[in-house]
């Protein structure tokens, strides 16, 4: 069960997997205390190294189970769906019709990345319930990113107005990265679309786009909210 409390050389973390005992703060260090997913000291060798993690991040909130043999699975989120082919997007987009609109392509193993999506939750959508606009949020792991990296990512708060999609064969990168012209495929960038929008056999004129640095700075993808939706200024 995971914890941080259980003290290394007590009964309740006596020995390793292996056979070896645990230390409490014996020098140099001593081994470190509790059983976490994430830097857990799985070795009684009396330091704290060869930390292991089961989990891509420090924190996480979402359902996981453990077997008797301590593995980790990590249960797939209702609400995130696998994007096999930019259709399904498309579908979602023409579905916001009357909507602003903004997609989001977001690397999930990159922190910064992770929290633009999160800032346009927590400080643009829950500002003001009700603001129009949809969120297509789609998380799109890089092929050299974390590996294995949990399939499908755990995204966002539940809100109406957004969708989520986990995009490991990078579809909609590819597509989005052909049809701007930002280069083969897009990591970390922003599409913003008015309510006029029409996803037809092409992607429409956007609002405001932005990708890689100015994408993660924020400052584009703010400018261009505020200038759509005053109320936010």
């Amino acid at each position: 069960m995971k914890n941080a409390t259980s003290t290394a050389g007590t009964s309740d973390k006596l020995v390793d997997p292996f056979g070896m005992p645990y230390t409490d703060g014996v020098d140099p260090l001593g081994d470190k205390d509790g059983y976490v997913l994430a830097g857990h000291d799985i070795f009684g060798d009396n330091q704290q190294t060869g930390l292991r993690s089961y989990l891509g991040f420090t924190s996480s909130t979402w359902c996981y189970s453990v077997d008797g043999n301590g593995r980790v699975e990590q249960h797939e989120p209702s609400g995130v769906q696998v994007l096999g082919d930019v259709e399904l997007l498309r579908a979602a987009f023409a579905g916001g019709d009357g909507s602003a609109r903004l997609v989001l392509l977001v690397t999930p193993e990159l922190a910064a990345a992770r929290g633009r999506a999160i800032w346009v939750q927590t400080q643009v959508l829950d500002s003001d319930p009700e603001l129009d606009l949809m969120v297509y949020v789609v998380w799109n792991p890089s092929p050299g990113g974390v590996d294995p990296w949990p399939s499908p990512f755990p995204g966002l708060a539940p809100d109406d107005r957004i969708t989520e999609y986990w995009d490991s064969g990078q579809v909609a990168a590819q597509w989005f990265a052909s049809d701007i012209g930002s280069g083969t495929v897009a990591y970390d960038a922003y599409y913003l679309f008015g309510p006029e929008a029409r996803w037809d056999d092409e992607l429409p004129a956007v609002l405001s786009t932005a990708v890689g640095d100015d994408f993660l700075s924020g400052i584009t993808l703010r400018r261009a909210l505020e200038a759509l939706f005053p109320s936010l200024g």
